[in-house]
């Protein structure tokens, strides 16, 4: 009896279907998404070792040659903080979801993000990260060009709420998101935080 052989993805597949996911992330990847193109893990230090992926954190991967972004430093701490069903459990928040909707002007020295209550990482958070703990809820939560923000409603209500940010910095903020409309006055009625600083 004779058995046929299990196809395998071809290299040129593999790639295409690497590169298609990865163009969503801005050029990185997982290793449970590089395995699901195809790949095996075995083979990744191949990848690295030929300058084709760069080994960015563990199990994280980017394609070397995909066009540089600001968004991708963003990108890839949100993929670090994915579960092990590799879904991302992060959302970039509080002074860093400011200076990416462009309400603030300063770059801040650490990414903000806003993770699960019951996350949990082996060993401390990378120093370039500054982890907040809250369960989101759904409608706290959009998609900005490719990334995991906090609304920028709640992004200036949990400033508020922190209390380091210098009012009248939170106060031009407001003020530009309500002249270009990602903030709405009627987002103001209904959010006692936000009237704070309208008043």
């Amino acid at each position: 009896m004779y058995h046929k052989n299990t196809p395998t993805t071809s290299p040129a597949k593999k790639r295409d279907h690497l590169f298609e996911t990865a163009s969503g992330q801005f050029g990185l990847f997982t290793a449970k998404q590089a395995i699901r193109a195809g790949y095996n893990r075995k083979h990744f230090h191949t990848f690295v070792e030929s300058g084709e992926w760069s080994h960015e954190h563990l199990g994280l991967f980017r394609l070397v040659n995909y066009p540089s972004a600001p968004e991708q430093e963003y990108m890839k701490w949100l993929l670090w903080s994915r579960n092990r069903a590799d879904k991302i459990q992060g959302c970039l928040s509080y002074e860093t979801a400011l200076y990416v909707y462009k309400l603030g002007d300063l770059l801040p020295n650490q990414i903000h993000m806003t993770v699960p209550r019951d996350f949990r990482r082996n060993g401390e958070a990378p120093i370039i990260l500054q982890l907040h703990q809250e369960n989101l809820r759904a409608e706290s939560i959009q998609l900005e060009n490719g990334l995991l923000l906090t609304t920028p409603t709640k992004t200036l209500e949990d400033l508020i709420r922190d209390g380091r940010t210098d009012k009248t910095t939170l106060e031009d903020s407001l003020t530009k998101a309500v002249e270009t409309g990602i903030i709405t006055r009627k987002q103001i009625s209904e959010s006692e935080a936000l009237q704070s600083l309208s008043n």
